[in-house]
């Protein structure tokens, strides 16, 4: 029964106001350079992670990832005491090196996230072993569905999206900049990994993508987990390829078909040109996304 559910939620998402995803050129690569956002927010996109280096009177925070290069590129923005860091998913490669906690920082992120890092596991996205974080490592302060931070005269609002891309995922947003830092929710270039194993689901990533949707407008800058900035177009578009994928693995699920029958008709096909330069490829997507919608709840 819960299968037909997950089925149905994405067959009827399909109907719901958005722009479905052409195939369009893919978006140019990200650049490593610190640029401006809004007033008091930075964006550097070198690494592996997008960082937005959030500065002011009461000192900066990173939001994000907090490996050495982010802390490095805070300091090309002020030299100001790093006070906070702002978990937005989980990659190895956003804490790698001393992280914030080196740096004087105190990390943030949802409880989940906590749990995940304190204990040895490995990462389900590249199959890399990670041992479990030091201590002095783990998130000082951990929230459950929301969390507003005040600082530097702005506010920062960072809402838990539950069951979505994978433990922890959360969207960070500045009202008063019209920011939103989504993580690895979207990716411009690419097509999404699930972390099915810690209750991923691709439903969960289309209701957290509409949920930034219905709060966005037209001049909302969308900051993903990687590769460049987006707008509200974009982020549709995206939301509407995973609900067509969505649609026609779950008609191809509903009419008997195996998996290596379901690739064979791949259905992600028409979006390879716009989403297959990123991580995923499409036929791992395909999988995923029938693994999603086959397995017992």
């Amino acid at each position: 029964m819960r299968n037909r559910c997950v089925v149905a939620s994405l067959m009827c998402a399909a109907f719901l106001p958005a722009v479905v995803a052409a195939a369009t050129d893919p978006p140019q690569a990200a650049s490593s350079e610190v640029r401006e956002l809004g007033p008091g927010l930075h964006l550097y996109g070198g690494g592996d992670v997008n960082t937005i280096v959030w500065t002011g009177a009461d000192g900066t925070a990173l939001v994000g990832g907090w490996g050495d290069d982010a802390i490095a590129a805070a300091r090309q923005v002020s030299q100001a005491p790093i006070r906070y860091v702002v978990a937005t998913h989980w990659h190895p490669a956003a804490s790698a090196g001393d992280a914030g906690p080196a740096a004087g920082a105190t990390l943030i992120a949802q409880d989940a996230l906590r749990t995940l890092m304190a204990a040895p596991h490995r990462d389900a996205e590249t199959g890399q072993l990670v041992s479990a974080a030091a201590r002095g490592a783990l998130p000082v302060i951990t929230f459950d569905d929301t969390l507003m931070i005040h600082l530097n005269g702005s506010q920062l609002d960072v809402l838990h999206v539950a069951d979505a891309r994978g433990p922890g995922d959360v969207v960070a947003w500045w009202p008063a900049q019209n920011v939103a830092h989504v993580g690895d929710l979207y990716d411009p270039a690419g097509f999404p990994f699930v972390d099915l194993a810690r209750g991923g689901t691709l439903a969960g990533i289309v209701a957290a993508l509409e949920t930034v949707l219905s709060r966005a407008d037209d001049a909302t800058v969308i900051v993903p987990g990687h590769g460049p900035v987006a707008d509200r177009a974009g982020l549709g578009d995206y939301r509407g390829m995973l609900v067509a994928v969505g649609r026609r693995v779950a008609e191809l699920v509903g009419q008997g078909l195996t998996l290596e029958e379901v690739l064979a008709a791949e259905p992600a096909g028409e979006y390879e040109r716009r989403y297959g330069g990123g991580r995923v490829a499409a036929d791992r997507f395909v999988r995923l996304v029938y693994g999603d919608l086959t397995r017992r709840r």
